[in-house]
C-alpha cells in the first residue's frame, strides 16, 4: 500500500505510485491483470513470453532501478533500444513519462528530444544517442538527461579536429556562424526555450539579426533590444547566451544549466579568457586558432577517426 511519506508528497504521478495502481485494477495501459493472487501468478508463469512486460528479476533489481538516477555504463546507447525489449524495467518509465505505451523504440520519441520538462528528460535520457546528444549541433535549450557517454562525445569535437565533415568544426577557436544553426529553425527552438526559461516574453529575442549576423549579433543585444521591453536586463541576456559572470569576462563555474552558444561562438563569448564548458580547446592558443588533427599525419590509417567516439565505417583510432 502506498503510504504518505515525504518521497510521495513530492511527486503525485511517480512511477511506484502507477506500478501500484497497475496491480489494484484490472485494467492497465499493458493489457494484464493483475487484481488477484491467481492473476499475479499466472502472469509470472508468463512472463519470459514476448508480450510479458512490467516484471523485474528480484526486489533488489526492483528497488535499485526505481531508486537510480544515473545509469552506470560510461557508454553511449539508446537505453530503450538497447535493453526495452529485454526487460520492462527499461521500458515502462519512459512509456509512462511520454504516454506512449505501444512505443517500444527511440525513433518514435526524437519530437520530443527538446522538450523542458520531465519529459525530455526522460527522453534524452533513454534515448540520448538518437537524441543526438553526441554532438554540439544537437542544440536543445536543456542537455540534462544526455548520458555522461554521449555527452564525451561533444567534448572530442571540442578537442579534436574531424577533417572528414563538411559541418562546422568545433574543435576551432572561431565563432561558427553555420547556417545549419542560425538560419534554420534549431535557433527558433533555441530561443523559444531561453525565453521560456528566463521569462521573457515569446519572439523577444532578435531572431533576424541572429540569422543575418550570426554571433555577432550577441554583444549588439543591448543596442537591438533597447526599444523593447526587455532592455533593462538585455546585458543578463548576452551573459546568459555566454554562461559568463555578470559584468565580466568569467565563464560562470560548474554547470550553467542551460545550453550556452560557446561552441558556437566561441570567440564572442570569451573562450580565449576563459577557458570553460563548452569552449574548444585551441582557444587556450588565441582567437582564430585551429585545432589539431593527428590523423593528417597518418596516425589514422584507412580513414580511421582518432577519437574512438566518432566511428568510421567499422573501424576507430585512438
Amino acid at each position: 500500500a502506498l503510504t504518505n511519506t515525504t518521497e510521495e508528497m513530492r511527486s503525485k504521478a511517480t512511477l511506484r505510485k502507477h506500478v501500484a495502481e497497475d496491480f489494484a485494477f484490472g485494467n492497465n495501459p499493458y493489457g494484464h491483470n493483475w487484481s488477484t493472487r491467481e492473476k499475479l501468478i499466472e502472469f509470472s508463469q508468463k512472463r519470459r513470453s514476448e508480450n510479458a512486460s512490467a516484471w523485474v528479476e528480484g526486489e533488489a533489481m526492483f528497488k535499485t532501478i526505481m531508486k537510480m538516477v544515473e545509469f552506470p555504463d560510461r557508454i553511449c546507447n539508446d537505453i530503450l533500444d538497447t535493453y526495452g525489449s529485454q526487460t520492462a524495467a527499461f521500458r515502462l518509465p519512459i512509456q509512462y513519462a511520454t504516454g506512449r505505451f505501444n512505443t517500444w523504440t527511440c525513433t518514435s520519441l526524437t519530437d520530443l528530444c527538446e522538450q523542458l520538462d520531465d519529459v525530455g528528460f526522460m527522453v534524452r535520457r533513454y534515448c540520448s544517442r538518437a537524441c543526438q546528444c553526441t554532438t554540439n549541433s544537437f542544440m536543445a535549450i536543456l542537455r540534462d538527461g544526455c548520458l555522461p557517454g554521449c555527452l564525451d562525445g561533444m567534448r572530442a569535437e571540442q578537442t579534436y579536429r574531424q577533417h572528414d565533415i563538411a559541418g562546422p568544426h568545433f574543435a576551432d577557436c572561431k565563432d561558427q556562424n553555420d547556417a545549419a544553426f542560425f538560419k534554420s529553425n534549431a535557433m527558433l527552438r533555441y530561443f523559444s526555450g531561453f525565453e521560456t526559461l528566463m521569462n521573457l516574453p515569446q519572439g523577444i529575442m532578435p531572431h533576424v539579426n541572429f540569422s543575418t549576423q550570426g554571433c555577432a549579433a550577441i554583444p549588439l543585444l543591448p543596442v537591438i533590444m533597447k526599444d523593447t521591453s526587455e532592455v533593462w536586463q538585455s546585458n543578463l541576456i548576452v551573459e546568459m547566451l555566454c554562461g559568463r559572470v555578470g559584468g565580466t569576462n568569467r565563464a560562470m563555474s560548474g554547470a550553467v544549466g542551460i545550453t550556452t552558444l560557446r561552441a558556437h561562438c566561441p570567440v564572442t563569448c570569451g573562450c580565449t579568457i576563459d577557458l570553460a564548458r563548452d569552449c574548444p580547446r585551441s582557444c587556450r592558443r588565441g582567437a582564430n586558432s585551429v585545432a589539431v588533427d593527428p590523423c593528417r599525419s597518418g596516425l589514422c590509417p584507412n580513414g580511421a577517426s582518432l577519437n574512438a567516439t566518432h566511428g568510421v565505417g567499422l573501424r576507430t583510432c585512438g
